[in-house]
């Protein structure tokens, strides 16, 4: 995860705002999402909970984020 943060020291806030809604619009999707499947057919071995679950820890970071940069305003 230390990458991510490293991800998100690069985006400002409308970024993170946008690339969380985008992700979270995915995630929504459940098993028709194609950002998922992408990753599971190009990645052998990887199962659907598997990547969900990692789509849905960037949210959390990027949404960690937004809040942290909100609370210093």
């Amino acid at each position: 995860m230390e990458q991510l943060h490293d991800i998100v020291a690069l985006l400002n806030k409308e970024q993170l705002c946008y690339y969380k809604d985008v992700i979270e619009g995915e995630l929504a999707k459940e098993e028709e999402s194609q950002l998922i499947n992408q990753m599971i057919e190009n990645s052998y071995g990887l199962k659907y909970e598997t990547v969900r679950d990692t789509w849905q820890a960037v949210v959390d970071v990027f949404q960690k984020a937004i809040d942290d940069e909100t609370e210093e305003v």
